[in-house]
């Protein structure tokens, strides 16, 4: 079964180390100094907590025209620090303007069919997960789509539609806390890294003086 859960997150804009465009925060997403020994060196790294009900996001918006047919690599270096996957999460949520109407693909992290991995002690790197060629993507919200299916059937069915952003989400903790440290993700060949705090610029959540962002949050119940 699959609950789909519109929540309002205060935002904060960014401007990463890198990256051609700007991220933002949503819910409990942030920046952290790094533990040490991540793989991009940067002092800094993105922290997700997903603790009972609390979700977090980072979300990346083209600077230009991109198509779901342009979108060939997505992946992450991470490393989980409290918990495990599940829940459908953490993931990739894609968003791609359908007819006026923004609905959301998944790309899910771990290993199918449930995707409940516990990552090894430190940095893991996803690799491209859309190189997997595998049914880790969750396109039932779209006509033709289901749940298990894979990049060829994503190319068929939604490669002409425009993507408006992509999330990194991490929303699993009603099953069971997670929190996750990400030290890059990567979009194509543009490679995301923390920003220094001091480029943070904090949104107030009141709709009078600040942003208000939506993210799609997607739970996936235990098989």
């Amino acid at each position: 079964m699959r609950i789909v859960i519109p929540f309002l997150c205060a935002c904060a804009l960014l401007a990463p180390q890198g990256a051609s465009a700007d991220v933002m925060f949503s819910g409990t997403a942030t920046t952290v100094p790094t533990p040490g020994g991540n793989p991009s060196g940067a002092p800094n790294v993105f922290s997700i907590q997903s603790i009972g009900n609390t979700a977090g996001a980072i979300s990346w918006t083209p600077s230009s025209p991109m198509t779901v047919s342009d979108l060939t690599n997505l992946s992450a270096t991470y490393q989980m620090t409290n918990g495990s996957f599940g829940g459908g999460s953490p993931r990739f949520a894609v968003g791609v303007d359908d007819g006026g109407t923004t609905r959301y693909f998944s790309v899910y992290l771990g290993t199918l069919p449930n995707f409940t991995d516990t990552p090894p002690a430190g940095w893991n790197d996803t690799g491209n997960l859309l190189a997997l060629g595998d049914n880790r993507i969750d396109l039932s919200q779209f006509a033709g789509g289901t749940f298990y299916d894979n990049y060829a059937n994503l190319q068929n069915l939604l490669g002409g539609l425009s993507i408006t952003e992509i999330l990194l989400v991490l929303d699993g903790g009603w099953l069971g806390d997670q929190e996750m440290l990400v030290d890059s993700f990567s979009i194509n060949d543009l490679t995301i890294t923390a920003p220094e705090p001091a480029s943070l610029i904090t949104w107030l959540t009141l709709l009078g003086t600040g942003g208000i962002a939506t993210c799609v949050r997607r739970r996936r119940e235990a098989a």
